[in-house]
């Protein structure tokens, strides 16, 4: 029997909201970094230092909810809204634990998360910075179950819905203060705190109407439940681990270069781009994992068709990406002169961190191949990277041939990552067990678009 490719009409009506929130969120990240660029630039080094810094913290959230979202997405069927409903409460328990750890770490410890980040004092206001940016982060950890719990029922129309409304609430108010009044840095922690707060409150009020009214979206015959590769402890933990990992060793590297500011400067317009572009094709991996989970529950043909078909369809998606990032950044950097190459060699390990970023987010996560995400970032970040960045950072002066050299060095582990991904993907469409060898007896076909 031969398989035709999947349908690219329903994963890309539920991955176009999520991409446009992904856009739009990754705007106001980059918002910010421009407005703390017009204050002074280590002003917007500060911003950046502060943001990865967080994403430490953030990377706990996104790993236990992403845990949750292996599951979420394949205990999806009419008969399993009761196992969908206790994963969900599960998630929103953890939630309210991380903003507790948030408030106390990052709220209440602002002036000695201060003195590391600015032990010269050199920018006013970065503690009130510190503390606004904590009442964001709260906000998005209380909304992130709901925000799981949507993407699984494909309502990613709700989500961009209240990112726009929000995120364009906040980032008036920061422009506005920032840019027309002249104020601090303080400012605009304050308007992404106020976008995060308005954001939590539309994302609590779409899953609430949603309830008691969604209709089955995967594709399961009665009485058949999922298994999965590792309990929700161990998916946690993996992905707690990988994001740690690769965030500490990105924290480390602006550590060590800390007096180089044009570097930092440009890693900080660097994480800011490439978030916004990475997360078009994250919007689109998040949309493809829920037919991905689909097809798990079905055959191992049906699985690698699809997995297949969906890798196909993100390669001119990650060239667009490149090709974007080139364009927009030749025209932000130019006038200030970066080094030569830089611009280009950050548009390839864009094109390059699409690719992988979609095959881990709508493939391996999918699978809850968790262990893999693992060890590779282990691998990359701290085996390879941080080693060759601390030699290079030792070795020579800051300069325009350091700096090229360093984001060298990203691309080499990018390409590395790329093909043991590809390998692994690979592997699984010939010895995977865990999936079946046919579609379950008696399984019934749902549609799973929701109005």
């Amino acid at each position: 029997m031969k398989h035709a490719l999947p349908e690219w009409r329903p994963v890309l009506k539920t991955a176009l909201p999520l991409v446009l929130s992904n856009c739009v969120n990754a705007a106001q990240n980059m918002l910010s970094i421009f407005l703390a660029a017009t204050i002074s630039l280590s002003a917007a080094a500060s911003a950046g230092y502060i943001n990865r810094i967080y994403f430490i913290y953030g990377a706990m959230i996104i790993a236990m909810n992403g845990a949750g979202s292996i599951r979420l997405n394949r205990l999806n069927g009419d008969h399993q809204r009761a196992a969908f409903d206790a994963m969900l409460k599960r998630m929103v328990r953890f939630s309210v634990l991380g903003a507790v750890a948030c408030f106390v770490i990052f709220f209440l410890g602002a002036h000695a998360i201060t003195r590391l980040v600015e032990p010269n004092g050199d920018v006013d206001a970065v503690p009130t910075y510190l503390r606004w940016m904590a009442i964001s982060y709260i906000a998005v950890t209380l909304a992130s179950p709901y925000y799981m719990a949507l993407i699984a029922k494909k309502q990613g129309h709700d989500i961009f819905r209240a990112l726009l409304v929000s995120l364009s609430l906040g980032g008036a108010f920061s422009a506005v203060s920032v840019l027309y009044f002249k104020l601090d840095l303080a400012y605009v922690g304050a308007g992404c705190a106020l976008a995060q707060l308005f954001y939590l409150a539309l994302m609590i009020r779409a899953y609430k109407r949603l309830v008691g009214c969604a209709p089955v979206t995967a594709h399961h015959a009665p009485g058949i439940q999922p298994t999965f590769q590792n309990s929700f402890s161990a998916d946690a933990f993996n992905l707690f681990m990988a994001m740690s990992v690769s965030t500490l060793v990105d924290f480390l590297i602006l550590c060590v270069l800390v007096e180089d500011v044009q570097f930092v400067a440009l890693m900080s317009f660097y994480f800011s781009t490439t978030a916004m572009l990475q997360g078009v094709s994250l919007g689109f991996a998040t949309a493809a994992s829920v037919f991905i989970a689909q097809a798990i529950n079905e055959s191992r043909r049906t699985y690698s068709v699809t997995v297949t078909g969906y890798l196909l369809y993100s390669l001119p998606l990650a060239l667009f990406c490149a090709a974007v990032c080139y364009v927009y950044l030749h025209h932000t950097l130019q006038p200030t002169s970066p080094p030569s190459g830089v611009i280009f060699l950050i548009s390839l390990i864009t094109l390059i961190s699409c690719i992988t970023l979609f095959a881990q987010r709508a493939v391996l996560r999918a699978k809850g191949d968790t262990t893999f995400i693992k060890k590779l970032t282990f691998v990359l970040s701290a085996l390879i990277k941080l080693p060759l960045v601390f030699y290079i950072a030792y070795a020579q002066p800051a300069s325009a041939e350091r700096t090229s050299l360093l984001f060298s060095v990203f691309l080499l582990c990018s390409v590395i990552g790329l093909v043991a991904i590809g390998l692994r993907i690979s592997k699984s469409f010939k010895s995977d067990e865990s999936l079946p060898a046919g579609p379950p007896v008696g399984s019934a076909s749902c549609e799973g678009s929701l109005k």
